[in-house]
């Protein structure tokens, strides 16, 4: 309850900070793409597409993964908790 109510005033603040920006029109160039799509068109010559998926698919649960424990890090270090006085 604590945390959930210290947790609300932090998002209303950032929710007052980011009203007052401008909205963004993010745009991907298309070279961009088309480079991936080259990438993977060059792997999949050495190795079958769905070996190639698999690689990619098991890097990118890796990354989500550490991203998601430094998350999890930080909040618990950030926010104090009771201890019962040990």
């Amino acid at each position: 309850m604590l945390i959930e109510m210290m947790l609300d005033r932090i998002f209303f603040f950032v929710e007052l900070l980011l009203s007052g920006l401008p909205v963004l029109q993010i745009s991907i160039p298309v070279d961009a793409i088309s480079n991936v799509f080259d990438f993977f068109a060059k792997a999949a010559y050495f190795l079958p597409i769905d070996t190639v998926l698999i690689i990619a698919t098991i890097l990118i649960a890796e990354e989500g993964f550490k991203i998601s424990m430094t998350i999890i890090k930080f909040v618990l270090r950030f926010v104090p908790f009771v201890d019962g006085g040990n």
